[in-house]
Order: C-alpha cells, then sequence, then structure tokens
C-alpha cells in the first residue's frame, strides 16, 4: 500500500515538473526526457494522459531542416480555469481568470463580515459561472488572499492588523461546499506568484515583491521557490529607538513608509497626489525608507529583483530610479539589483496565482 502510495506521489511530481517545462516554453518530448531524467517510455506515458485532460497540445516545428520534424509540446491555459476571492479590508473582489492569466469576469463589492460573506461568495461565484459561460468542470480550484498572517495549512486567517472581525476565520470548510479544492495565502506571498506567472519576475530565480499600502507586506521566491516561512519586511526595523510598532518592535518600516504613515502631516491624500505634484523631497523620503529594508533584505537573500507594488505602482520611474541608486550603492554583491513595478493589476488574478502555483508545484 505504502509502495503505491509512493509511486503516485512520485508520478504526480513528475507530471507538474514536465507541465512547469512546458509552461516555460515549448519543448519536445526526447527534450523532457533529457532534462528530467525519465525514460522516454515514462515521458510518453505522462505526455499522453496531459493531452488526454486538455493540458497541453502538440504542434510541429516549423525548422527549415531535412528530416522528421519534432513536435514540440505547449501549455494549454486557456482551457483550465480558476476562481481568485480577494479579501481586502474595505472591499472583495471575486474572478475567474484562465491558468494563462486571462481574466474572463471581475466584479468587486464593499466588504461583509464572514458570518454573511461565504453565503454571498457562493452566489457571486455560481452567477459568474454563469454570465463567462465555462464548464465548471473545468475550474481546477478557488485561491483565497487575505491581509496576513494567514495559516495556509490550516486555512485561517489569523490576526491580520486592523481587520479585526476577520480574525480566526476559517476559509476551508465554508468554501469546499462549492466542490472545488480551496487554497487560501497571504496578499503578499500570492502577489509574488502572480508576477513570476504573470510579470517581470518571469525567469527570474531569486526576487522579493513589496505591497506598499496602508500597510507594507511582502513575498520572496528563492531558487524558484516560494519561501515558506514568515516575511513580513514591514516589521524590519529602521530605526533601532524609533516610533512603537503594534507588533511590539521599534521603527518598524510599516510606521515610516506604509502611506497613511508617509502622507501624515502633509496635506496629501493619496501617494498618486504626491506623484501628481512632482513632491521630490516626499519621493526621496519614502525611497530612503523602503531602501534602507531592502538593501538589508538583498544582504540576507543575495536577490536578482524587487518588484514594487501596491500604490507604488503608479507612475514609478522616479522612485524606482532613486531606489536603484541607493540600494545598489550599498550592495555587497557584484551584480546589480533590479527594480521594477509590478505588472499584475487584477486583484482577482493575484488570488488566482495561488490555484496556478498549485497546478505547476
Amino acid at each position: 500500500m505504502k509502495q503505491g502510495t509512493n509511486a503516485a506521489i512520485m508520478r504526480k511530481r513528475n507530471e507538474k515538473t514536465i507541465l512547469s517545462l512546458i509552461n516555460a516554453r515549448p519543448v519536445s518530448r526526447a527534450e523532457i526526457a533529457k532534462l528530467t531524467g525519465l525514460t522516454r517510455a515514462a515521458v510518453t506515458i505522462i505526455i499522453d494522459e496531459l493531452i488526454s485532460k486538455g493540458y497541453i497540445l502538440e504542434e510541429p516545428t516549423m525548422q527549415a531542416t531535412v528530416g522528421r520534424q519534432p513536435v514540440m509540446l505547449s501549455f494549454n491555459g486557456k482551457d483550465i480555469y480558476s476562481v481568485g476571492i480577494n479579501i481586502m479590508r474595505n472591499t472583495f473582489c471575486v474572478g475567474i481568470s484562465d491558468l494563462n492569466g486571462n481574466v474572463l469576469l471581475e466584479e468587486s463589492y464593499p466588504i461583509l463580515p464572514p458570518k454573511g460573506f461565504f453565503g454571498v461568495i457562493r452566489e457571486i461565484i455560481e452567477n459568474q459561472i454563469a454570465k463567462t459561460g465555462i464548464d465548471r468542470e473545468k475550474i481546477y480550484g478557488i485561491g483565497v488572499v487575505s491581509p496576513g498572517p494567514v495559516d495556509a495549512k490550516a486555512q485561517k486567517i489569523l490576526n491580520p492588523p486592523n481587520f479585526n472581525v476577520w480574525h480566526n476565520v476559517s476559509v476551508a470548510d465554508e468554501m469546499k461546499k462549492l466542490g472545488y479544492e480551496v487554497f487560501l495565502a497571504n496578499v503578499s506571498n500570492a502577489s509574488a506568484l502572480a508576477e513570476m506567472y504573470f510579470g517581470p519576475a518571469k525567469g527570474i530565480n531569486n526576487f522579493m515583491t513589496i505591497l506598499v499600502d496602508e500597510g507594507i507586506g511582502s513575498g520572496i521566491v528563492l531558487n524558484n521557490q516560494l519561501f515558506g516561512g514568515i516575511s513580513e519586511l514591514g516589521h524590519t526595523s529602521i530605526c533601532y529607538d524609533g516610533v512603537l510598532c503594534e507588533c511590539g518592535n521599534r521603527g518598524c518600516l510599516e510606521k515610516y513608509a506604509a502611506i497613511p504613515m508617509i502622507l501624515k502631516g502633509t496635506g496629501f491624500h493619496s501617494w498618486k497626489e504626491v506623484i501628481d505634484s512632482d513632491n521630490t523631497a516626499l519621493i526621496e523620503k519614502e525611497a530612503e525608507y523602503l531602501s534602507t529594508a531592502i538593501t538589508s533584505a538583498n544582504n540576507l537573500f543575495d536577490l536578482d529583483m524587487v518588484i514594487l507594488s501596491g500604490d507604488l505602482r503608479y507612475h514609478p520611474a522616479k522612485i524606482n530610479a532613486l531606489i536603484s541608486a541607493f540600494v545598489n550603492r550599498r550592495r555587497l554583491q557584484n551584480k546589480a539589483l533590479q527594480i521594477c513595478a509590478g505588472q499584475v493589476t487584477s486583484k482577482s488574478l493575484i488570488a488566482s496565482s495561488v490555484i496556478v502555483h498549485e497546478f505547476f508545484s
């Protein structure tokens, strides 16, 4: 029994490895066997099953060579779907996407307390399935994200700051009534996955996303794997005797560089207003705060890229250049650290990226 179970687990791993290779670029069966170390026979069995499921397509190459042309395999994500639910402090967003990152439908609503939330969510999802006309059998799963911290394994939202009504809320039991697998993630980790599959981090081995809005969240990918531990750049101290934070630490980045903090006492009501007015002093201050924390993270993890998301995605050229100059003057590594803006703007696609990652990993 145990041998059968182990064989099934190994087969599933091989299947996901092959799917990841094909998702990165079209490849042939022979190349897959070479890259994975699997036998040609084993590769053929897995490929044939993936084709029967509609996950991959076969396409002949157009190479100008004599002899038999290799058949290339490509990922068919347009026929596999995910539902994404992004729970925020003031609103929530629900949408259906395909696994290529195309959003078919997305809707936002004012946030509700947990007691009435899940019944409404189930109704919204049923309506969206009807509106899009997709085959519900082709929905791979439901991704749910919220402010952290969350317990992804237990599928429970723990105790996000300024979100008391949602503390210790279990997601799995309610959402599984729809009949699909459900996966919960911290929104910052999900943002990292979204940029890895659909943004500038595609093909980047080591990077960090920083989500800057009413707070500061972070997600880290190392060696193409999402870092599973606590990743709270917002609670990295940039001033050892600074402002006392709710977490008990002093000088946390979030107490200085979160948008409400950087705007405090300035007369500005949003980061957009700061950028539109080209307030250099305030932009430089935000860049300096963030750069101090980013430098520490880079020295720890040897990152290739840092992606700034949230409010800082608005006309980011100036602050990105400032942060890049600051960090790269102080780096220990020989290579330069890339600073860029996040490209995934869809709230529901960020949530659906949890399902995309589950599909491939």
